[in-house]
């Protein structure tokens, strides 16, 4: 459970990141359910790492970059496909391989969930200026390089 910071004044940045989580995991979940969007919160990086790719991708692609198990993105893949949000095209050499790819309604979804992300970006840069907003991005990318290593 997180503890909220307004509530509570501690040191910890790892607690304070752990809430910056928590916060936005709670805007995104409320938005989708605003706007009645059929996917899972849990679910939005399928939509970005598909969207972000030029071409279809494999199935170990979309392993390799999301990092869930297999057989979890299986059933993330098939849900998506039988909504029809997510393409799978069959592999001619070989039967039990395929690529996925958005279809155009996988691709509205990607688009509201955009809309989603620059409302929750205005919040959360509300009181930063640009130099801010550049120094603060790039400090938490050093965060994050420096934390690769552990």
């Amino acid at each position: 459970m997180s503890v909220d910071c307004k509530l509570v004044d501690y040191d910890c940045i790892a607690l304070k990141l752990r809430d910056v989580i928590s916060l936005t995991d709670k805007f995104y979940s409320r938005k989708i359910k605003e706007l009645g969007l059929p996917i899972l919160m849990n679910h939005i990086p399928l939509f970005y790492i598909l969207s972000d790719s030029e071409q279809p991708l494999a199935f170990t692609d979309i392993y390799n970059t999301w990092e869930i198990s297999k057989s979890s993105l299986s059933e993330v893949i098939n849900k998506y496909h039988n909504m029809g949000f997510v393409e799978k095209i069959l592999s001619t050499e070989d039967k039990r391989s395929f690529t996925v790819v958005l279809t155009e309604e996988g691709q509205k979804i990607r688009e509201e969930l955009d809309r989603i992300s620059e409302q929750l970006l205005t919040k959360f840069y509300s009181n930063f200026d640009n130099t801010t907003r550049d120094k603060f991005e790039k400090n938490v990318d050093h965060i994050i390089s420096n934390l690769r290593d552990i």
